[in-house]
Formats: structure tokens, C-alpha cells, sequence
């Protein structure tokens, strides 16, 4: 019972990892594209 509780927590932690990620790269996307927006406007 322990060990899949441990290997539950890993999982855990690796998908918060993984979100993390995906947030990060999100936000990226977004500076990015309001980036381009705003060369575009200024043209």
C-alpha cells in the first residue's frame, strides 16, 4: 500500500513538473505573439 502511495507522489510531482512547463512555454507564446501585435501596429 506504501509503495503505490510513493509512486502516486512521484507521479504527482512529475505531472506538476510538466505543468509548470507547459505554463512556461505558454506564457512565451503569448509575450511573443503580443510582440509581433505590436510590430504590426507600429508599420
Amino acid at each position: 500500500m506504501e509503495e503505490k502511495i510513493k509512486k502516486l507522489v512521484k507521479l504527482v510531482a512529475q505531472l506538476n513538473k510538466l505543468g509548470l512547463k507547459v505554463l512556461e512555454l505558454l506564457g512565451t507564446i503569448t509575450l511573443i505573439a503580443l510582440s509581433i501585435k505590436s510590430l504590426i501596429e507600429m508599420f
